[in-house]
């Protein structure tokens, strides 16, 4: 008897063993020693006129199968959260079926589920509420032909910043010869310096702490 193909899914049938000019192969799936679904397929092989086994059987027969296909699944790989913000994770296979999405931080949330067509996109929102600190968020995608095609999942990594404040001018100061401090009501910064003695317009620099960015995106 022949030995099995390789084969993965792909929707054509597909010749379950290589052809062969002594045996007549047939399968159970009504289309020769040839199958289309993914699954297992029983050929046999009886030989034709002239030939026979070298153990005088019959027939033979040997088990081939036809792997699930992988569907493919693309989706956004990182995102950033400031504050209480949130950000929008796209997810698109390339078959119909199902998508869920979960989040390995309580602290960054992530859910929905809901179908989708072939090539359709489906986002889900991931929010926080003013944290600090990372999530691996996952998507699972369930094909409607759990048959002939297997379940895929990918993941993306969603950073959270608390939202830093940079602070606002103290108002009315007026000169006394002593520094005086000249910004208040800043939330995680650290100022390059913020106390002036002399008269004038002073500029002050104020950098995000760790775990902090501006809503602009910077730190």
């Amino acid at each position: 008897m022949p030995s099995c193909n390789t084969l993965t899914y792909n929707g054509t049938t597909q010749a379950l063993v290589p052809a062969s000019a002594n045996l007549m192969l047939t399968s159970g799936s009504g289309m020769g020693p040839s199958g289309k679904d993914a699954g297992t397929y029983t050929v046999v092989g009886s030989p034709v006129n002239g030939y026979a086994f070298s153990d005088g059987a019959a027939n033979k027969s040997v088990k081939c199968t036809i792997a699930k296909a992988d569907p493919t699944l693309s989706f956004t790989s990182s995102g950033i959260i400031i504050g209480n913000r949130s950000v929008t994770l796209y997810a698109k296979p390339n078959i119909a079926g199902s998508l869920s999405v979960s989040s390995s931080n309580a602290s960054i949330t992530a859910s929905g589920s809901g179908s989708v067509a072939a090539n359709g996109q489906k986002g889900f929102p991931v929010s926080a509420n003013n944290v600090s600190g990372s999530s691996t968020i996952t998507v699972n995608f369930t094909p409607t032909d759990t048959k002939n095609y297997n379940t895929k999942s990918a993941t993306a990594t969603v950073t959270a910043y608390k939202e830093a404040n940079p602070g606002s001018c103290v108002a009315n100061l007026r000169y006394t010869g002593s520094n005086q401090t000249v910004v208040s009501g800043g939330v995680g910064v650290t100022y390059t310096t913020k106390s002036f003695s002399s008269v004038g317009l002073h500029q002050v620099t104020a950098a995000a702490n760790n775990g902090y960015l501006f809503s602009d995106n910077t730190g």
